[in-house]
């Protein structure tokens, strides 16, 4: 006899409802993640602020709403609570996380996180890498206003570079690099960035690292099961901007990704996160050791990984839950490995050019896809955080970092043609 959902666990009838998830954000990389979880049978509620995005042809539905529309997203929820049994919500950036503790928070159900300050935090994610004893740049300085933050700059006495984080910027938004530490340098970089008040600190820029790192994985009831590890490509006038992510990492040895489960083991406890997608980025260290500098509760690069592996990592965790809904669906276990399916590795591209207005690159991907340069590909025309524009999406199977590099290489100089002819 089948059950409703965790009956017994959550204390709510059993209903004969489409299962479904809340899915924030359908830009072309999660195509394959929602095609994915309708292939495992469930419903997949779109929401993006682009009612046309390219994922809204595979969702069951699609809502015009923006991320940061909290209330919009939870009347949504309550609505769809009618219609659907809804597992979960996710997020494919740090500020979708906002809307998704609050749905959470709605759906009320024990198993869910509610706590994302932990991830979306720069200020909170510190505290718990300082309570999990996992290696993280010190800090220098810490305040809530600007005033104060100047003061403890004055006090401190640390001219050298640094980083300056500020809590409520999204990603790469809300971190600077400034080459001095003085009251100047972080009053201008502050001011231009419209803080006012606040959680924002400045710690030491760790400049002895060869590239960064990070390692996906998941929590199911408190046992971490890790998914794959990714290396990237750095541009080199600006550490912010990726160029390419590989998975999995090139040449990390098995004792360093032992030692990156189990940093992400100790955080996941510290942060009481028991369920739920988590990656952590590293610098990866001259020595060989690893320095942790942000922690997010989603995926990173997702269509790479399902490229990678076969299937996506958060149809495990859905399936994991219909798993309390009969006996006969197989449960996950703990010792889950996944194993790429062909040797070598994805290196997914992020191309971008600095000029002043985007380039179309749809008849360049479509010739890479031809000579099998690449195997998928998207163009995009989005202004970048970072300065310039965001013109497309490239994977790659590759054998090594040159292989990657290469490709890097041939863009630029088919973008230096294009941007003599505007």
């Amino acid at each position: 006899m089948q059950r409703g959902l965790g009956i017994d666990r959550f204390g709510f009838a059993p209903r004969k409802m489409e299962r479904a998830i809340i899915y924030i954000g359908g830009s072309y990389p999660q195509i394959s993640n929602i095609v994915a979880l309708r292939s495992a049978g469930l419903a997949v509620v779109l929401v993006d602020q682009n009612q046309n995005c390219p994922g809204s042809n595979y969702a069951t539905e699609t809502h015009g709403l923006s991320a940061l529309n909290v209330e919009g997203l939870v009347t949504l929820t309550l609505e769809l609570k009618k219609r659907y049994q809804i597992l979960f919500a996710y997020g494919v950036a740090d500020f979708c996380y906002y809307a998704i503790e609050q749905i959470h928070r709605t759906l009320g159900y024990p198993y869910l996180y509610v706590n994302y300050d932990n991830f979306t935090q720069k200020s909170e994610t510190k505290k718990i890498f300082r309570k999990a004893n996992i290696p993280h740049p010190r800090q220098i300085a810490s305040a809530n206003s600007l005033k104060k933050l100047l003061a403890e700059v004055e006090n401190n006495q640390y001219s050298g570079s640094s980083v300056l984080k500020i809590d409520g910027l999204n990603n790469s938004a809300g971190v600077f690099y400034l080459r001095e530490t003085t009251k100047t340098a972080v009053k201008h970089q502050l001011e231009n960035s419209g803080y006012e008040n606040g959680p924002a600190f400045i710690e030491e820029h760790v400049q002895d690292y060869d590239r960064l790192v990070n390692i996906d994985g998941f929590l199911v009831d408190g046992v971490y099961v890790p998914v794959t590890t990714t290396s990237r490509i750095l541009a080199e006038d600006d550490k912010r901007r990726n160029l390419v992510m590989i998975q999995p990492a090139l040449n990390l040895t098995e004792s360093q990704i032992e030692t990156l489960v189990k940093y992400s083991v100790n955080f996941s406890a510290a942060a009481s996160y028991y369920w739920g997608p988590i990656s952590i980025d590293f610098l990866h260290k001259s020595d060989g050791s690893f320095c942790a500098i942000e922690a997010s509760p989603h995926f990173h690069a997702i269509s790479s990984t399902i490229k990678l592996i076969g299937l996506s990592p958060l149809e495990y965790l859905a399936r994991e839950l219909l798993s309390r809904d009969t006996v006969e669906t197989k449960r996950i276990r703990a010792t889950t490995c996944f194993h790429p399916r062909r040797p070598g590795h994805i290196a997914c591209h992020q191309l971008f050019h600095d000029g002043e207005s985007p380039i179309d690159i749809n008849d360049l991907l479509e010739k890479w896809l031809m000579q099998e340069y690449i195997f998928d590909g998207c163009s995009l025309d989005r202004p970048d955080s970072t300065g310039g524009w965001f013109v497309g999406l490239a994977w790659q199977h590759i054998n090594g970092v040159t292989d990657a590099q290469h490709l890097q290489k041939m863009f630029n100089r088919e973008i230096a043609k294009r941007r003599s002819k505007i």
